[in-house]
């Protein structure tokens, strides 16, 4: 599976890295097109990362939402849907430290601080 914008933030160097406060801040203004990327990146990783072990149809099976009354969908890396069903919140320490690097270098690329 190809994507890119991943290739390409994979081989970004950093001269000075935000740290995660500030990236989550921004993350958390950022424009709708802005985290549709990122949860695309999301899941790419999560596909390539994952691909290796099952079939894109049993990892598609668990994201998909469950028969309960909940709204909420099982995210990769133990993100959470927002009771609306709109939005995601994930924990730093849950993310895989490569698919941190990559988040980071889409903020860093998207704020100015690369180009």
């Amino acid at each position: 599976m190809k994507n890119e914008i991943y290739d390409n933030l994979c081989n970004m160097k950093f001269e000075s890295i935000m740290d995660w406060p500030q990236i989550c801040n921004i993350i958390n203004f950022l424009p709708k097109e802005h985290t549709e990327i990122l949860y695309t990146l999301i899941l790419h990783h999560y596909f390539v990362e994952s691909s290796t072990k099952n079939t894109i149809e049993s990892i598609a099976s668990t994201l998909l939402p469950t028969k309960t009354k909940s709204k909420n969908i099982s995210l990769p890396y133990g993100g959470k849907t927002f009771e609306n069903g709109k939005g995601a919140i994930y924990l730093v320490e849950k993310i895989p430290s490569h698919l941190q690097y990559v988040i980071s270098a889409y903020v860093h690329v998207i704020t100015g601080h690369i180009k």
